[in-house]
């Protein structure tokens, strides 16, 4: 089990050849109809990834499993296993239709995104008192493996012992951009929970749903199974006045200030930039169909 996630967790690190493609007209006695684009894409297992050898029997069966996942997060994309002639290694491409929405950006998020959602606080100094590090020593840390590694996804970063140059035990990182802009995006430190009944993903949330905020703009909806409800509320009671973000993989979607508990759900809002619909509705997608 700690293969197959530490596998599809790395699903999209790497990416053969996305690019846009015209499926071959079907030929007609009269006419041809015209080729629909597609957006297509190759997706193969991270093997550095994994940190140990891996037979092509054991990248089949990860592959096989992240197809299942696939198949229902992506209904109208077709997807097909293949397996590079020089190496023998197996990979997916999936083969997407412009027509419906999709880009090459849009496809690579919906196929790679794990989908695990996680609520944690924003990491304070005084949170590291008495222990032998800082924020300021921490995100050294980070920028200096960013730099070393500037293709590997931030969770790696995460997998790395704090004895090796990875990141205090108590801390995180996650990306926080409130702009499309990638560049802009900003790496924010959260606090790891050291109580386990306070640790929620998305194994503790009944459902996922689109809805609309209090301003008529599209939000993403959550309930907490009855439960974990309990639990919820104290963790959210012990973090009234701090910064709470809701992480989806690596990336912060929002992280308002609490001012009072919740425990039953709530509505995730887009910031001060707002979700579009499309975003809220692969965010859904995503979500209810965990690579787990």
């Amino acid at each position: 089990m700690t293969l197959l996630l530490a596998a599809l967790a790395a699903l999209g690190s790497l990416l053969l050849g996305g690019r846009l493609e015209s499926a071959p007209a079907p030929v007609q006695v009269t006419e041809v109809a015209p080729a629909a684009k597609l957006v297509v894409l190759d997706l193969v297992i991270d093997l550095e990834g994994l940190g140990r050898e891996v037979t092509k029997a054991e990248q089949r069966a990860l592959l096989e499993a992240a197809e299942k996942v696939l198949v229902k997060r992506l209904p109208a994309v077709k997807i097909f296993p293949a397996e590079d002639k020089k190496t023998g290694n197996p990979y997916l491409r999936l083969r997407a239709p412009e027509a419906a929405g999709f880009t090459r950006e849009r496809l690579i998020e919906l196929a790679t995104a794990a989908g695990d959602l996680s609520f944690q606080a924003e990491a304070l100094s005084s949170d590291l008192e008495g222990e032998d590090t800082s924020l300021d020593r921490e995100r050294e840390r980070v920028e200096s493996w960013r730099k070393q590694h500037p293709a590997s996804p931030l969770s790696r970063f995460s997998s790395v012992a704090d004895e090796d140059g990875g990141p205090h035990p108590l801390i995180r990182w996650a990306w926080k951009s409130d702009a499309s802009d990638a560049a802009k995006a900003e790496l924010v430190p959260l606090l790891r929970e050291t109580n386990p009944d306070w640790c929620f993903d998305s194994a503790d949330m009944e459902s996922f749903w689109s809805t609309e905020d209090q301003v008529g703009q599209p939000a993403l909806g959550f309930g907490i199974e009855k439960d974990r409800q309990a639990a919820f509320k104290a963790l959210t009671v012990h973090y009234v006045g701090r910064k709470f973000a809701i992480v989806v993989g690596d990336r912060i979607l929002t992280a308002p200030v609490i001012h009072g508990p919740l425990e039953a759900g709530g509505v995730i809002t887009g910031g001060s930039f707002g979700f579009s619909q499309q975003a809220v509705d692969d965010l859904v997608t995503v979500l209810q169909n965990p690579h787990v």
